[in-house]
């Protein structure tokens, strides 16, 4: 590192509107401020006011061109106004220049004195030589940051994700690196370009057009400086609250820096880096490897940058609207001893606190006799305020000792019967006790405890507790220990529901088993009825330090189900079949014994006979009985007769049925298999025909009968006898049967050949069955 410790007192200027960005210009030795919402900025000279110069719409980043005198500021502009940048010779803006939209940094190609513009949003770079655009640059998407490498003379741009390298104008290379690449820096030492890459949180180190490698730093990195006195390159990790530093390609330390550190400076006189942090208010202040300071400013600091014509420290403020100036004075340290290492402790002096986790705190203050008050550590007692003398021309040193405190750690119990005695083990101490209270006392840090297993109970019985400046309570949760008692059923059927209540704990399972925890103890388990089953339907069980296993054995109940026929004739044999079971009977009842729910039944076909064949009958817990109808198939029985005169009536009973015809048409029955008697009715002048039998068999059934006419009372004829018959008569029956023959083969003939007028209602599929005789 350079020169010695320069301390330095804080005096205070007014700025515009939000200050976000702090540059110096040699001509002039000017300092100048960025008003982003001011549209202005304000010039400081010697650590005072010195002009306001108004610039383009949101004044946003600035840098200097040493080679032509010429400050270039980028507007960044808003929704209806574009980028420009604002040439600016030490007070006067000389010219404003369109660029793309979203101006967010540039650089000065100090070998042709090129300035190139990064415009984010359009997703190019505006290449400018004094104010003319001689250039535009694809650099992909969302362009963030420039740097120029002074050993090569060339220009990396980086976008979210790459880094595009050009020579003037001419691309000569392009890296994929990280992700979001929101700064860059270049050593001038050594020629690397370091890269910060925020959401991988990685630092990728190039060196010409090739990546050297990538090391790991904290986190969301947002800026990079180098201290040229010792070459190390600060890296603001700020989602870390510190800054990772470097060395060529190796990262030595990190050091604290606030809690959302945002940007950085290098102060060349006296090698220091200023950390500033807009979150925490908080400046920190790095020499090499070690943070030498750290104050608290307030506000919001923003930005901060270096005067080196003066040697002062500017630091804009964006939440107060100034600018904060760091002026030389002499430096008190407070020293501390008895803490351990990089503990947080502070000090106050007047109404300026500075904190450090390091051994020292320090303030700069003119000569003088200072109160100062120790902040509290948690965990350590010290003598908190003194008082310190500053002489004047030289650093002040005091320490300050800090001695570990002791606070109570109390475990408080519950679930525990009242006096039962129980355990507790903090590092090598152990307490027991019957109350629900016990406890130690030990200093801050990080403490195993261990809690004594009880018969019976449950608990979190080991863990780590945390000292941390203050008491300390842990609740011990006991719980009964609870053991599984596993119910096994055997004999439902699959997926049935089944309920065990055990105390007063209930389960309902739908597979074979079912769990209930419970802790030790004799408890009585009744099961729920299940229709359609019987079993031992409560009992008593004792739990007594491990899982118990209980078989309930379910029987099937069975009910008597009885099926009645009607419509069958005494003694016809009919099936049934149910639940994958056949009964047969020639009585007018079939009994089954099936268990509940809805079974299956099919009832087997009787000849001659209709049923409805099949269904379902439900069963819940008691007798059925089940109803079968039979219904008979009738069959025609046609009768034609032969002899009668044409359009003569006649009547015919088959059984107790009589059908007339008039005009001499056949006479049609239809009636159930059987045997029937068929009778006639007498005709004047014939003979009536003997009564016969006709039997039904499952078929229809063709009659023809004869008609024979009478004998004529007077009639002349032959006077004797033939076996007590007249000549006459036997001459008369002989004709007669030569006629009937002749009209039976002619009414036989006709028949085969006109069945159908016979039977007008015949299938003519050849079924003989009436289409009629499905109906009971």
């Amino acid at each position: 590192m350079g020169g010695p410790i320069q301390p330095w007192t804080v005096s205070t200027l007014s700025a515009g509107l939000d200050p976000v960005w702090v540059t110096y210009g040699a001509a002039g030795n000017l300092v100048y401020v960025l008003n982003y919402d001011s549209d202005n900025l304000t010039v400081l000279h010697d650590g005072a006011y010195y002009a306001t110069v108004a610039v383009g719409t949101h004044p946003d980043f600035a840098t200097y061109d040493g080679a032509n005198g010429l400050l270039y500021v980028l507007n960044w502009g808003n929704l209806t106004v574009n980028s420009t940048v604002s040439v600016v010779r030490s007070t006067t803006v000389v010219a404003t220049v369109p660029v793309g939209t979203g101006a967010r940094t540039a650089v000065v190609d100090g070998r042709n004195g090129f300035v190139y513009v990064v415009n984010s949003a359009s997703q190019n770079v505006s290449v400018l030589n004094g104010t003319s655009i001689v250039d535009t640059l694809g650099v992909g998407n969302e362009p963030l940051d420039v740097v120029y490498d002074p050993s090569n003379g060339l220009v990396y741009v980086t976008n979210l994700t790459d880094v595009f390298i050009f020579d003037g104008t001419t691309p000569v290379g392009s890296l994929t690196v990280g992700d979001r690449l929101d700064a860059t820096l270049c050593d001038p030492a050594n020629g690397f370009v370091y890269v910060a890459s925020a959401l991988t949180n990685e630092v990728a180190i190039l060196n010409g057009t090739d990546l050297l490698t990538t090391v790991r730093v904290g986190l969301d990195p947002e800026a990079i400086v180098y201290s040229s006195d010792d070459r190390l390159v600060d890296v603001v990790d700020t989602n870390s609250g510190a800054v990772s530093v470097l060395q060529n390609e190796t990262v030595l330390t990190n050091v604290s820096a606030g809690v959302q550190p945002a940007a950085a400076a290098y102060d060349a006189g006296n090698g220091f880096v200023y950390v500033v942090d807009p979150y925490s208010g908080f400046v920190s202040v790095l020499s090499g490897t070690s943070a030498v300071a750290e104050f608290l400013l307030g506000g919001g600091p923003s930005a901060v940058g270096y005067d080196p014509s003066d040697g002062r420290v500017y630091i804009a403020d964006s939440t107060s609207n100034g600018v904060s100036v760091l002026n030389s004075t002499d430096l008190i340290a407070l020293e501390e001893v008895g803490l351990p290492n990089l503990t947080p402790w502070g000090a106050t002096i007047g109404n300026v606190t500075n904190r450090s986790a390091g051994d020292t705190v320090t303030f700069l203050e003119s000569p003088g006799t200072y109160g100062y008050n120790l902040t509290r550590v948690p965990g350590f007692t010290a003598n908190w305020s003194g008082r310190i003398t500053e002489p004047g021309g030289s650093d002040v040193h005091a320490l300050v000792g800090f001695r570990p405190f002791e606070y109570r750690i109390t475990f408080v119990e519950q679930g525990l019967p009242v006096g039962t005695r129980w355990t507790v083990q903090v590092g090598s101490v152990v307490n027991s006790s019957t109350s629900n209270r016990t406890g130690v006392a030990e200093p801050n840090g990080t403490y195993p405890y261990t809690i004594a297993p009880l018969h019976g109970f449950t608990a979190t019985w080991s863990g780590q507790l945390a000292v941390r400046g203050q008491p300390v309570i842990v609740n011990v949760t006991f719980r009964l220990a609870l053991f599984p008692v596993t119910f096994f059923e055997i004999g439902l059927g699959a997926g049935t529901t089944w309920s065990i209540g055990i105390g007063s704990t209930g389960r309902s399972s739908n597979s074979i088993t079912l769990e209930i925890d419970e802790p030790n103890g004799s408890y009585l388990y009744s099961i729920t009825p299940i229709p359609g089953y019987s079993t031992t339907w409560s009992g008593r069980l004792s739990v007594t330090g491990g899982g118990v296993t209980e078989t309930v054995p379910f029987t099937r109940l069975f009910y008597p189900v009885t099926f009645r026929e009607t419509g069958l004739p005494a003694g016809t044999p009919w099936t049934v079949v149910a639940a994958g079971m056949t009964n047969r009977s020639a009585s007018e009842s079939i009994g089954f014994r099936l268990p509940n729910g809805s079974v299956p039944y099919t009832v087997l076909a009787v000849p001659g006979f209709l049923t409805d064949g099949s269904g379902k009958v439900e069963i819940q817990g008691t007798s059925v009985g089940v109803t079968v109808p039979f219904a008979s198939f009738v069959w025609s029985v046609t009768i034609q007769e032969v002899g009668l005169a044409p359009s003569s009536d006649w009547t015919a009973s088959l059984g107790a049925t009589t059908g007339s015809s008039p005009g001499g048409a056949a006479i049609r029955f239809l009636v159930p298999n059987g045997t029937y008697a068929l009778d006639f009715g007498p005709i004047p002048g014939f003979r009536t025909p003997a009564t016969m039998s006709i039997t039904v068999a499952g078929n229809p059934v063709n009659r023809t009968v004869v008609f024979a006419p009478a004998s004529k009372s007077g009639t002349t004829g032959w006077s004797s006898t033939w076996f007590g018959v007249s000549v006459a008569d036997w001459v008369g029956v002989a004709l007669l049967g030569a006629v009937v023959g002749i009209l039976i083969g002619i009414g036989s003939g006709l028949r085969r050949k006109h069945v159908r007028s016979l039977d007008p209602d015949a299938r003519p599929d050849g079924d003989p069955r009436d289409p009629k005789e499905g109906a009971a």
